[in-house]
């Protein structure tokens, strides 16, 4: 599992790191097909949310039913905002988040990240 969490975040993730995640109180939603991971999303503990999909898997359409469960998750927690932070030459990722209605915050902290937040 942390070899394949390894390859769809491109960060390295060990066993440890994968422990440590999964103690936190986040918001953890799968998607899977006969088995297969195909993607996953996080809503940390700060509200951050992170969405990894498999490069051969639909990519738009898994990421889409994430949020979605995410999105309802968040509100069952009474979340008031969820943020999401973007390289800012990910063109894919900044439209993902757009698309689900996140926007961008008037002034931006970081010259290479977007930061975009939304109201679940």
């Amino acid at each position: 599992m942390a070899a394949l969490l390894t390859r769809l975040t491109g960060q390295t993730v060990t066993g440890d790191t994968l422990r440590n995640w999964l103690a936190a109180d986040d918001i953890w939603h799968v998607a899977e097909r006969d088995g297969d991971l195909l993607g996953l999303q996080r809503l940390d503990a700060g509200h951050e949310v992170s969405t990894f999909t498999a490069p051969d898997a639909q990519e738009v359409v898994i990421a889409a039913r994430l949020f979605d469960a995410t999105r309802k998750a968040a509100k069952a927690r009474s979340i008031p905002r969820i943020r999401a932070v973007v390289a800012r030459d990910n063109a894919a990722g900044l439209s993902y988040y757009q698309s689900r209605g996140f926007e961008r915050l008037a002034r931006q902290p970081d010259a290479d990240k977007v930061v975009l937040t939304l109201s679940p």
